[in-house]
């Protein structure tokens, strides 16, 4: 077997400084195989074809060399970049492409930068020893140009752009995403299985489902799916020439929803385990900074249970990494057009997962969704809230980079929820109480850093908790405060820290 690289590993490539670095790839068995860049060398021994290399606190530069040799080969890597390298996760918003963006036309002849660079993990539904569908491969490492940013996921591009301008450091992006996606897709059998009701919901459902299902009979279905989706693309861009400045709430009603989903099979990108197999599993030992994760709308049908697999997707993932990696975690924000009302609790489990796992951080994505768009046009907005969020978390802790939080709830005569900064609201704001099955509206009045309202409540008070709205309440910063839900029943002593 030939010496050879995994294929995240090119010229032109971003390696993560600062902390240990996995160098593998494939190789004949007991050969030592010997890794050299900057000053550092180390080197391993192949066991069943496979070889990886830890090298430690590579410093930040660039056009570095890097070489891996055998006693017999030698394969050589140049223009290498060593900065900071994040994980771009989770389905179709962040797979969104710059080219599609309502700001590219302004922004695209700016966007060259040797400094950012770009790895889009190929999207491979299916594979094994025979097939690979669809039949992609890696293009490799991209430098930032007027020409490869069309094809970034569009929150990728923007959020190095901010922080590559900021902080003169290489960034370099992975891209391990895809559109409609359950973030069951990118999760392994073993942690699929480790939370009964997820086993049986998502796993166990749909391998049950397609038990009996042949070859033959697969492929029909996504025949007669492929054939229905071309035929309403059809229909909408023929709607559209005809009524070319109606909105899209109005196709939608005219012409209906997208066929989804598509038929359940072994080749189905949305089977569970799936996506993490043939696409994050080859990458998962590649060193990065942190995961941005932005997913969540696949899993609205099943919201109950999202607080569970996000904390096992995470932990799956950091097992698979070696390491406590950090998840910059973007909350779902607002939609109007979906069939289930349930995305103000995907954004709880979002919010509290971030409370109560370590090294989670959230970035509120409220005020930047569109009603009946669920792939809002215009990304730059959220990209600066998570390079927000990022400097604060790993460039300057002085930085005022996330919204505001609630830092407690207190009941005495009145009711007082209290955050840890100064908040800032344009008009009076209207809260929900729910108790013993009524439901009124409140105004509360907003003091500094608290918001107060004048009597004793009893219930559920919420804010924001449906799938569209509006926050009406900031930081300084400009940046919303969570939608919130919380039971004034579950106060203890008066004072009740629900952030940690």
């Amino acid at each position: 077997m030939k010496l050879r690289l995994d294929d995240i590993f090119t010229s032109g490539m971003v390696l993560q400084h600062g902390t240990r670095i996995n160098i593998f790839g494939e190789g004949n068995n007991d050969e030592l195989v010997t890794v050299c860049i900057q000053d550092k060398k180390a080197s391993a021994i192949v066991k069943n074809n496979r070889w990886i290399v830890e090298l430690s606190d590579l410093k930040i530069s660039e056009d570095e060399r890097l070489v891996v040799s055998t006693q017999s080969e030698l394969i050589e890597l140049n223009n290498i970049l060593i900065g900071d390298v994040y994980f771009l996760a989770g389905q179709s918003n962040m797979e969104f492409r710059f080219e599609d963006c309502e700001t590219v036309n302004k922004d695209k002849k700016n966007s060259q930068n040797k400094y950012i660079r770009y790895y889009e993990v190929p999207r491979i539904e299916y594979e094994d020893d025979t097939v690979k569908i669809p039949d992609l491969h890696s293009e490799g490492w991209q430098e930032c140009n007027e020409e490869t940013v069309l094809k970034f996921s569009a929150i990728g591009y923007y959020v190095a752009d901010f922080l590559q301008r900021d902080t003169n450091i290489p960034i370099g992006l992975i891209s391990v995403n895809k559109g409609g996606t359950s973030a069951s897709c990118w999760m392994s059998e073993d942690y699929l299985k480790q939370h009964e009701e997820i086993k049986e919901t998502y796993y166990d459902d749909y391998y049950d489902s397609i038990a009996d299902q042949t070859d033959e009979q697969e492929e029909l279905e996504i025949a007669k799916y492929r054939k229905q989706l071309q035929e309403y693309i059809q229909k909408v861009e023929l709607y559209k020439s005809k009524y070319p400045k109606r909105t899209t709430n109005q196709l939608k009603k005219d012409v209906g929803h997208t066929p989804w989903p598509g038929p359940k099979g072994k080749k189905d990108f949305c089977r569970p385990a799936g996506l993490y197999h043939t696409m994050f599993e080859k990458v998962s030992m590649f060193s990065a900074k942190a995961v941005i994760w932005y997913q969540g709308e696949e899993d609205t049908k099943r919201a109950h249970l999202y607080y569970q697999l996000l904390n096992l997707l995470i932990n799956n993932w950091r097992k698979d990494m070696k390491s406590d990696i950090p998840f910059i975690i973007v909350q779902l924000p607002e939609y109007r057009d979906d069939k289930t009302d349930d995305w103000p609790i995907v954004r709880e489990a979002q919010r509290l997962v971030c409370e109560d796992k370590d090294n989670c951080f959230l970035v509120v994505a409220m005020n930047c969704g569109e009603e009946f768009n669920i792939h809002p046009a215009n990304k730059k907005p959220l990209a600066k809230r998570i390079y927000m969020r990022i400097k604060e978390v790993f460039y300057d802790e002085d930085f005022d980079g996330h919204s505001p939080y609630i830092k407690k709830v207190e009941i005495a005569s009145n009711t007082v929820i209290e955050f840890d900064k100064e908040l800032i609201s344009e008009k009076k704001q209207e809260f929900t109480v729910e108790s013993k099955g009524k439901q009124i509206t409140i105004v509360g009045e907003i003091t500094e850093n608290k918001i107060i309202f004048n009597h004793n409540l009893d219930g559920i008070i919420s804010y924001g908790f449906i799938n569209y709205c509006k926050v009406g309440i900031y930081g300084k910063n400009g940046l919303p405060i969570s939608p919130f839900q919380i039971n004034i029943l579950n106060i203890v002593n008066n004072n009740f820290n629900i952030h940690r």
